[in-house]
């Protein structure tokens, strides 16, 4: 999503094969709120909240945000993700990344410094190089 941009969400149940059992069409009826999964490395949370028709408003802030929330449903829940970027085109030049992360033993990178992923979902840096990454709208 792009700053002060809304996008109309929509429910459903889905069996164990992820094939539609209902469609919900009162959103209203759906509790979604913003949720930082326990095991989460990074806890960053979306500039944006979903108003009572089901509606998915990003901030106006210029400012790249990413996370998850959680959809409950009569008991049932779903957790999705999003993020809001600046309007592009953009640049990252990462200059504010710490490496001080190492890959441990036995993974295939081990022994290479990283930093952990950006909230905004950009990627981790590693090796100490920083790249310049520049997005411009593609669809």
């Amino acid at each position: 999503m792009e700053p002060s941009e809304s996008v109309g969400l929509r429910a459903r149940l889905i069996d164990a094969n992820g094939a539609t059992v209902q469609e919900i069409a009162d959103m209203s009826s759906v509790d979604i709120k913003a949720f930082i999964p326990p095991t989460a490395r990074v806890k960053s949370q979306m500039n944006a909240a979903v108003d009572k028709d089901g509606r998915m408003v990003a901030a106006s802030t210029q400012e790249p945000s990413a996370g998850a929330f959680r959809a409950v449903y009569q008991g049932k829940s779903g957790i999705f993700r999003g993020r809001v970027l600046p309007a592009l085109p953009f640049s990252e030049d990462f200059e504010s990344s710490v490496i001080s992360e190492k890959y441990p033993d036995g993974h295939i990178h081990q022994g290479i410094d990283f930093a952990t992923p950006r909230c905004h979902g950009l990627g981790p840096v590693s090796n100490g190089i920083f790249a310049r990454w520049k997005a411009t709208r593609s669809w």
